[in-house]
């Protein structure tokens, strides 16, 4: 084919063409319109996402107690999902300049039925201006993990005009995707330090040697002819066949909050709310990196990975690494507290209104923790906003001040690098809008970080801070 398309373009130089007479893709510029048709590629993929359901309820009132009705709702569902996308064959079979993607095909399908109780305990009594209780419970039956339930307790206290508590506790649940499930694989090359090279954790020689990984590596590079000692990675990154996992097991929780509200009487335009919080998630949807893959191999954390992949027979260079989608197998606990507050006053003819609103994080086991940034992610321990706006007839111009606490980079110590570097600074951004209302429209002009506040770094990320944390505009 190739020969075919050189003599339609009259080519055939030691220009065009190598020893072999197959064409010189070193010079582009000298082919004929034959030869670049040859290799120009039409990629087309075909995609389709679809979601069947039907779905009943009812609800009313049951029977009346001495403090009100019983609110009741029940209902059922049936929801059918499947998703397949079909990329081109050239980038299926690996041979475009694109990476290479594999099929997406699958489709699952659930039955869920769900009952609500609202019931009132106390109602205009001295310190019980309203007490009530709602219970909430969920089951559903997936067809490719079968069936589970969840249920939820709240109290509704209101104690005094001014004063209200709030409780909740009950249980979650999030099924995997199609795409998490039969999402097909994306060749990608990752990042990835081998533990048995010389010097590493492996290498008894190694002064941060780990006993466990250096016999482990022993054993598994002997195997080839090599020793740890000796062992050489040859790049920073490696072939490895992302996708999804038909194996994953649904995300689930147990959560918790207590709630104050203060709408005090001797304040009427001043409301406040409180609230602590506390979640523990266990089997998080996640997809490992290529390091944790290799790294929890050797140091027996999770053997069972050892058979994702496998070493070069002459290089000893890990190979054919497979990282699916998996779930982690260990909880994620976290606590914090969210408040609000807000205030609005009339002057000059019009409305004004201040409010804050925030939160802070006590704990979160997920990495890097409270407070902690690095390349994987920022989780503030305090964020909170401020706002001041004045509403007069159809007009609101208002403005917003959007504040995230400092946080502590684990990669960085501040003495290790000449930046001085040991994390993000703390950071405030101003937002400032106007709105005008007319009848059923209103048209709005704002701009968003009003002194152009650079985003604080967070070093060796592509961007070079967090961009989902901060403004990059």
């Amino acid at each position: 084919l190739c020969d075919a398309a050189l003599v339609a373009d009259g080519k055939g130089s030691s220009t065009t063409t190598t020893s072999d007479d197959a064409l010189n893709v070193l010079q582009p510029g000298l082919w004929g319109p034959n030869e670049i048709a040859f290799f120009r590629q039409n990629s087309l993929s075909h995609t389709v996402f679809e979601t069947d359901n039907w779905f009943a309820s009812i609800s009313g009132e049951l029977f009346e107690l001495p403090a009100g009705a019983i609110g009741f709702a029940a209902g059922v569902e049936r929801r059918e999902e499947a998703g397949f996308n079909k990329p081109d064959s050239i980038t299926e079979a690996g041979e475009s300049i694109a990476n290479q993607v594999f099929t997406t095909d699958g489709k699952f399908d659930v039955t869920e039925a769900f009952v609500e109780l609202d019931i009132p305990i106390l109602n205009g009594m001295q310190w019980a201006e309203n007490l009530s209780v709602s219970l909430q419970g969920r089951w559903f039956d997936y067809s490719n993990f079968g069936d589970d339930t969840v249920w939820k307790v709240g109290v509704d206290y209101q104690v005094t005009p001014d004063i209200r508590f709030r409780f909740g506790q009950g249980t979650a649940f999030r099924a995997p995707q199609v795409t998490d499930l039969f999402g097909g694989g994306v060749a990608s090359f990752d990042f990835y330090t081998d533990p048995c090279q010389a010097g590493a954790t492996g290498d008894p020689l190694s002064p941060i040697a780990d006993p466990t990984t250096v016999a482990n590596c022993t054993a598994d590079l002997a195997l080839i002819g090599l020793t740890p000692s000796t062992h050489v990675q040859f790049a920073g990154q490696t072939n490895v066949l992302a996708g999804g996992n038909p194996g994953l097991n649904p995300e689930t929780a147990d959560t918790m909050s207590v709630g104050m509200i203060l709408t005090p009487s001797f304040m009427p335009n001043f409301e406040a709310t409180i609230d602590w919080w506390q979640i523990e998630l266990e089997n998080l949807i996640t997809r490992p990196t290529t390091d944790s893959i290799i790294d929890n191999c050797y140091n027996g954390t999770s053997p069972g990975n050892c058979a994702g992949f496998f070493r070069n027979a002459v290089t000893g260079q890990p190979t054919g690494l497979v990282n699916q989608l998996a779930n982690s197998a260990t909880a994620i606990r976290t606590d914090g507290l969210d408040w609000s507050m807000s205030y609005f006053w009339d002057a000059l003819g019009g409305v004004f209104t201040l409010s804050h609103e925030g939160t802070y994080v006590f704990e979160n086991t997920f990495y890097p923790g409270q407070g902690g940034a690095d390349d994987r992610g920022s989780i503030p321990q305090f964020k909170a906003n401020a706002g001041l706006s004045f509403e007069r007839n159809n007009w609101t111009v208002s403005w917003r001040s959007r504040i995230t606490g400092d946080m502590d980079d684990p990669r960085y110590t501040g003495i290790d690098n000449v930046f001085g570097y040991d994390g993000p600074e703390a950071h405030v951004e101003h937002d400032l809008r106007g709105r005008y209302q007319w009848n059923n429209y209103g048209f709005v002009v704002g701009v968003n970080n009003v002194f152009d506040e650079e985003p604080p770094y967070v070093f060796a990320t592509g961007n070079n801070s967090d961009l989902f944390s901060y403004s990059a505009m």
